[in-house]
């Protein structure tokens, strides 16, 4: 790809590879709003600072457990990009949890702990406005060395899978479309197709900012503080599956692909769903490990954006579960 991967910052170890980067049209200064977390089975934790890959060993961190996430930040180029490493930051030190349910209340903990943060400093600097505050994307993962997995999403960023030779998406956005959804506006069928087939721009919740996404707001400009997560119940029944927080075992060789917006967000999105199902449900050599596959979307993503005069960064991160 020449020039277009200059600025790509790659992760690559046995079970997981990782790709964050500029689009080939993006100004060579351009902010980079998207960031990740990862931390390895060895503890050693990865994330970048403006473009700059950092590493830092995590004491005590069990042989085997894995936390993966990818941020996308929004507010400002130059805001986004630090409240997305802010968060990058607070995930690395986020203490072990013992159980599901304490492991979501310490990431509330620490979505209120970087907006308060960040209030403060704009405060600080006379320009506070509550609705001016950034915030980012979050879609996390915590996986375990028997393969149970904890999901933890905020946002549009996606968790994909491959399993039984079919691609599945494992969370939901929130979205406009998503809020109609649940207010029994529209059907499943009009989301899915809307969600898949429609470029979606707008998010009604972003962490390190709050919600529009609580049906008991009039509209939604309204903002709570709190997070709002899709739970179950609120879920139409053929999609509880695609609820915020849950846990849930992984099939041997399971490939789960975390993504933000940028790789499917186009105008022709169809094009980007059909790539996923080729690159990761196909038995070409080349896509039998995580290296291999984000390599394949890279080099077809680089070409579709340039076509399509896309210039959003894009972080891609595949895992496959031994």
């Amino acid at each position: 790809m020449n020039n277009d991967i200059n600025t790509t910052i790659r992760v690559d170890q046995d079970n997981f590879a990782l790709r964050s980067y500029a689009c080939p049209l993006a100004k060579a200064n351009q902010y980079n709003e998207d960031n990740f977390l990862i931390i390895d089975k060895t503890g050693v934790a990865h994330w970048h600072e403006q473009s700059v890959l950092k590493k830092k060993l995590i004491p005590d961190w069990p042989i085997g457990r894995l936390r993966l996430a990818v941020l996308d930040g929004v507010g400002g180029h130059d805001c986004a990009e630090q409240i997305s490493q802010a968060i990058a930051v607070g995930l690395a030190n986020l203490p072990l949890s013992l159980n599901a349910k304490s492991h979501y209340e310490q990431l509330d903990n620490l979505h209120l702990e970087i907006r308060n943060q960040f209030a403060d400093a704009m405060l600080v600097q006379n320009n506070f406005k509550t609705n001016k505050l950034p915030g980012s994307t979050l879609t996390t993962i915590e996986i375990h060395p028997d393969g149970k997995v904890w999901l933890y999403h905020v946002g549009d960023s996606r968790l994909w899978t491959q399993l039984g030779g079919q691609l599945e998406l494992l969370t939901i956005d929130h979205n406009p479309v998503t809020l109609q959804l649940l207010k029994g506006e529209i059907t499943t069928t009009t989301w899915w197709q809307q969600t898949m087939l429609r470029p979606q721009n707008q998010i009604l919740q972003a962490f390190g900012l709050g919600s529009s996404m609580q049906l008991s707001l009039k509209n939604v400009d309204q903002l709570d503080v709190n997070l709002s997560p899709i739970s179950q119940e609120r879920l139409p029944i053929e999609m509880q599956k695609l609820s915020d927080r849950r846990e849930w075992y992984l099939e041997p060789r399971q490939v789960l692909l975390l993504a933000t917006d940028g790789l499917w967000c186009m105008p022709y999105p169809k094009e980007s769903i059909q790539v996923l199902q080729e690159v990761l449900c196909s038995n070409r050599q080349e896509n039998n490990c995580p290296t291999g596959i984000v390599n394949q979307l890279i080099k077809w993503h680089a070409q579709s954006a340039r076509n399509q005069s896309v210039t959003d960064n894009t972080t891609i991160l595949c895992y496959q579960h031994s």
